[in-house]
Parts: structure tokens; C-alpha cells; sequence
């Protein structure tokens, strides 16, 4: 009886230890997942934006095509969370990806969530004065479209080309490279803050005039 006993034993520790691995697996997945989108929209985040940026350059060594880039700063965040409950922050995130979304090619543009209060994008074959057009037009439906409770600027856009940006440094290392572009847009992002409210700039406004 002893010798039955022992083998449901066995059975029953075996069982419990296929079960521990198959959910540590299936916690490590969701992990990973949570890394990889954004649990509120759904978009892809910083890591695989970054993982697309490296690529698209390292493409262009070969198929010589532009891309341009953006980074879409969702100016009444900080704001919003300070002073509003979380439905009215995520609807506003959630009302701006999609206005996003309808106005890009997807899924020929990558969209993601670089953090909470930024969005970029990547625009493959797009110059400057296209994302600039595009930009403009995220502005515009953005203020149509998202009801927030604030007199504050909506969203802010900064607009870079590559490898126009670039210029004479296309040698540079991959890291230099994005370095300076994520700088160089983000910059063009601030800058537009210091505009009107709800608009865009270029990292290199002569590019786009």
C-alpha cells in the first residue's frame, strides 16, 4: 500500500512542478509582452522603436530610401494626471493614437509608445516636407477630436529626416547615429512647445521650406 502511496506521491510533485514551470513560462511571456506593447494602447514601446531605428538606418546603406521620424510629446499629460482621474489621462492617450493611426500609412509607418507622455513614429520614404504636412494634420484633427479639459496645449511635434539630419556624419557609428537623431528630433519637439500651441517643427527648418 506504502509502495502505491509513494508513487501518487511522486505523481502528485511531478504534476505540481510541471504546472510551476508552464506558469513561471507563461508569466515570463506576459513580462516580455509588456516590454515589447503597451498595455494601454496597445502599440509597440521604446525597445522595439529603437530595434525599428536601427533598422531603417542600417537599411539605408543599401536601398538608399529616406525615412523621416517624429516625436509626438502629449503636452497635457503631466497636467492631466495631476489634477484629473486616470480615465480622462488614458482617454485623451487613447483619442490621440488613434488620430494618429488615421492619419499615418499604416502599417507602412511604425508607431509607438515611446513613454508615457510620448509618441514617435517612423515614416519609411517620407522627407520632410511629407512628415511635416503629416504633422500638421495630426495637430489639427488632435485639437478636433480630443476633449480634454485643459487651455493648454494638446500635443507638440518635432520632425527629423535621415539622412538628411545626418549629413557628413553618415559614417558615424549606429549609436551615434541614433543618438543624434532621438536628440535632434526631440529638440525640434521642444521647440515647437515654445510655438503656438498644438504645433509642429523641423529639426533643420530650412529642410522644409
Amino acid at each position: 500500500m506504502w509502495y502505491f502511496t509513494w508513487i501518487l506521491g511522486v505523481l502528485l510533485a511531478c504534476a505540481f512542478g510541471i504546472i510551476n514551470v508552464l506558469w513561471l513560462e507563461a508569466q515570463e511571456a506576459l513580462d516580455q509582452e509588456s516590454i515589447i506593447l503597451d498595455p494601454l494602447t496597445r502599440l509597440p514601446t521604446r525597445v522595439r522603436f529603437l530595434e525599428v531605428l536601427e533598422n531603417k538606418i542600417g537599411d539605408y546603406k543599401t536601398d538608399q530610401i529616406p525615412f523621416s521620424m517624429m516625436f509626438i510629446s502629449m503636452d497635457a499629460f503631466r497636467s492631466l494626471s495631476e489634477h484629473e482621474d486616470n480615465d480622462v489621462v488614458n482617454n485623451m492617450v487613447m483619442t490621440i493614437a488613434e488620430v494618429i493611426k488615421k492619419n499615418i500609412r499604416l502599417p507602412h509607418d511604425f508607431i509607438s509608445r515611446y513613454d508615457a507622455a510620448t509618441f514617435t513614429i517612423i515614416l519609411p520614404g517620407a522627407t520632410t516636407n511629407i512628415a511635416k504636412t503629416i504633422a500638421e494634420r495630426i495637430c489639427k484633427n488632435t485639437v478636433e477630436q480630443t476633449n480634454v479639459p485643459t487651455d493648454e496645449s494638446i500635443i507638440s511635434i518635432g520632425v527629423a529626416e535621415y539622412p538628411a539630419l545626418i549629413g557628413g556624419n553618415i559614417d558615424d557609428s549606429m549609436q551615434e547615429q541614433v543618438t543624434t537623431l532621438l536628440e535632434e528630433t526631440d529638440q525640434a519637439c521642444k521647440n515647437a512647445q515654445k510655438q503656438e500651441k498644438n504645433s509642429s517643427c523641423c529639426a533643420n527648418e530650412i529642410m522644409a521650406n
